[in-house]
This record gives structure tokens, C-alpha cells and sequence, in this order.
């Protein structure tokens, strides 16, 4: 989907518990922040907080038959978002990440479920028994944003948004710390095989949003259409839109991991 998705966007949602947690005091920032405050507070922390493993990674979309936004495309589209975990020495602590016509934000809450709530999981990448020095770090989750936030030049409704934003930062995960993912648990099965190679991103994002088999069929076509057209015509201009294993491939090729994750 990503790129594709030419439907409405509602205004990011600030129904959920976002709440004062130990890490957002200990970044100095507050219980809501944008990509590039969040970013700027990590690389400025101490080094055994930015070494915090980054222990899940798990993308959502908005299942609530009250959204606005579902009633409006006949339950076709909602607001999609990234929940993730971080293991820090007291404990796991939790934030959210959300792309929206009034920005980027990073929310942070001491509840993994207040941050989901009304929500149905799409993809996940958890860590289960093997070492945390092989998967991600705050730090380099920090760098990733900082990077997304860099090929976003805004938000746009036919292009880079809410979806464009989720499954990059969860196919870029997948690609880059797939041992490590692997070796924990990678679900549903599209995104297993996203990870390993075995699946194209356009492919593995509409397995994951569309449930229906012939939904799935048409809607590959659809966004593969859509994306194409989108190249093609913004070919000219800096911020052009890619296909989507292209943009992926671009934002590895720029994200070198930061600190090693170590508790």
C-alpha cells in the first residue's frame, strides 16, 4: 500500500493514554513529541540509554467502529500506526509512532494497551529468547526516524502518509535486523517472508492491510498501478516517489544502526 493509499486522512488521534514515562523524562521531552525532538533528546542522552534495546515492533490499523475516517471509505482505510517496545534497566517502558496532517509524532505511555487501544494488529517483530545485542537500539531507532522524517517533505494525503510511514519503518526493521527478528517472532507469515526476502514490500503491505483473498488480489494491482503512475510523474522533482522496495532500499542504504543495544 504506502504510497498508494489515495483516501481521506483524519487528524492524529490523541484518544490514547499518552503519559509522563521514565523514558521521556529521561530524554527531557514531553509525553508527546515530534520525530526530530525525539531524535535530537536520544543522540544527546547518556550512551547506556541510547544502547536501550528496542524489544518489539508492531504495526496497527484503526478497527474502532466510531472512527471517522473508517465510516467515511465504507471500512476500507483507517489511520495506521507503530507501537514499540523498549527494554530499558527498570523495566519495559512503551511508545507510539503516528504520521498525520499535524506532523510526526512519537507518544510515550506506560501501558502497551493504552497505546493500541481500538486498534487490530497488522505485522509484528518481537524478541523472544535471543540476545538483544543482534536486534535494534534507541539509538538506532532515533536514527530511522530522523531519516523518515527526512524523505517525508510533509504530510500528503495521496502519498507519504499514515501508511507510507508504518510500513516503512516496519519493513525497514525487518530488512535490517532480520536475524534477529527471525530467531524471535515475525508475524503473520507475509512478513516473514518480507523479511527473508521471499516478498516484495507492495506484496507483503497489502497481505498485511487487506484480510480477503480477492481483496488482496485487487489491491495489489491497484497500489502497484497507483505507485507506478506516482514515479512516473514525479519523476522531475527532489522528493520523487519510488516503488516501494526502492524506498526501502534507499532508506537502508542511509541508516547505519547507531549504538549496539545492550541492557
Amino acid at each position: 500500500m504506502g504510497n498508494a493509499a489515495s483516501v481521506p486522512q483524519a487528524t492524529h488521534n490523541t484518544s490514547y493514554d499518552s503519559n509522563a514515562t521514565v523514558l521521556s523524562k529521561e530524554l527531557g521531552v514531553s509525553p508527546r513529541c515530534q520525530f526530530t525532538e525525539f531524535a535530537n533528546a536520544v543522540e544527546n542522552a547518556r550512551q547506556s540509554l541510547r544502547a536501550a534495546p528496542v524489544t518489539a515492533v508492531v504495526s496497527y490499523k484503526i478497527i474502532d467502529p466510531n472512527d471517522q475516517l473508517l465510516r467515511n471509505t465504507l471500512w476500507l482505510f483507517s489511520h495506521q500506526f507503530v507501537v514499540m517496545s523498549i527494554h530499558l534497566k527498570d523495566g519495559p517502558t512503551f511508545i507510539r509512532i503516528d504520521h498525520g496532517p499535524d506532523g510526526q509524532y512519537v507518544s510515550f505511555a506506560n501501558s502497551w494497551d493504552a497505546l493500541q487501544a481500538g486498534a487490530a494488529e497488522l505485522g509484528r517483530l518481537s524478541k523472544e529468547r535471543q540476545s538483544v545485542h543482534t536486534g535494534p537500539s534507541l539509538d538506532a531507532l532515533a536514527s530511522l526516524l530522523r531519516i523518515v522524517h527526512a524523505r517525508t517533505h510533509g504530510y500528503d494525503v495521496f502519498s507519504r502518509n499514515c501508511f507510507w510511514m508504518t510500513e516503512t519503518i516496519l519493513f525497514s526493521m525487518a530488512r535490517k535486523y532480520s536475524d534477529h527478528w527471525l530467531n524471535g517472532r515475525t508475524s503473520p507469515d507475509a512478513l516473514q517472508r518480507y523479511a527473508r526476502g521471499q516478498l516484495d514490500a507492495l506484496t507483503c503491505a497489502t497481505d498485511l492491510s487487506i484480510w480477503h483473498p480477492v481483496g488482496r488480489a485487487i489491491g495489489r494491482t491497484f497500489f502497484g498501478v497507483t505507485r507506478a503512475s506516482q514515479s512516473f510523474f514525479t519523476a522531475s522533482v527532489p522528493d520523487r516517489l519510488v516503488p516501494q522496495d526502492a524506498e526501502i532500499d534507499c532508506v537502508l542504504s542511509n541508516w547505519h544502526g547507531g549504538i549496539t543495544a545492550s541492557l
